[in-house]
């Protein structure tokens, strides 16, 4: 278009003047140059229009590709989980089963002897009304007389619930597992845990804990009110009052 306005202007016949072609390079350089330049910025903010695009794009799939992992890793995470969980409530089960309690003649093996250990703590008197100094002189004299054969196995049971109470998993993960100990722990079971986490000089640092996470709540209070014994125990002393 430039060179058939400067044809229609100025005709075809070539000039024999040398200036006259000077004026015609600077006459296309003067149009041109400006028209270049507005060519190349117009590239130029094209090529950035692209660029971030492309960058929007890329950022969208790593947000993707994060979110991704970090499902990822929660997944492994809570299998990891679930599987040591598993182990140790294993262990656990198989040390209750192959515990005794009694001695020769009325030993009692796996579930019947924490259900012996149990009777035999609460013969001859109420669990429920008795003060919490009752409840030490009684613990005191079951564990001397046979009961500290459960010391290991409320160490294990500990050392299993410490483990799901200081994972890094949902408070959904943490509550199932409390739930599943439960139900592959009798009621006797639950009942001998308690005496030690409770009156056991040996077992009772982690009481606070298992009140914090409401864990005896897990079970059935048929015949021993688990809160109403702490609720009424309260701040006793730890060495009982002997007469």
């Amino acid at each position: 278009m430039l060179i058939i306005a400067f044809v229609l202007k100025f005709g075809i016949t070539p000039s024999e003047d040398q200036g006259a072609w000077g004026q015609f390079g600077d006459f296309v350089g003067g149009i041109l140059n400006p028209l270049f330049s507005i060519i190349g910025l117009l590239a130029l903010l094209y090529t950035i229009v692209l660029q971030s695009e492309e960058l929007r794009r890329s950022t969208r799939e790593l947000k993707s590709s994060a979110k991704a992992l970090k499902r990822q890793n929660r997944h492994n995470s809570r299998q990891q989980f679930d599987n040591n969980f598993f182990q140790l409530l294993t262990l656990v089960i198989e040390q209750s089963n192959s515990l005794s309690y009694g001695f020769s003649g009325s030993k009692k093996i796996g579930g019947s002897a924490f259900s012996s250990a149990y009777n035999e703590f609460r013969k001859g008197w109420s669990l429920n009304s008795a003060s919490g100094n009752e409840w030490i002189v009684q613990f005191d004299d079951w564990h001397f007389e046979g009961g500290n054969v459960f010391d290991a196995y409320a160490h294990s049971f500990t050392n299993m619930i410490d483990f799901v109470f200081e994972a890094g998993v949902s408070k959904k993960a943490k509550d199932f597992a409390y739930s599943t100990i439960a139900a592959n722990v009798s009621y006797d079971q639950a009942v001998i845990y308690f005496l030690m986490i409770v009156f056991s000089e040996e077992h009772n640092w982690y009481r606070d804990v298992l009140i914090e996470i409401d864990f005896f709540s897990n079970f059935p209070t048929t015949r021993l009110r688990f809160d109403l014994v702490l609720d009424f125990i309260g701040e006793f002393s730890r060495v009982p009052e002997r007469s």
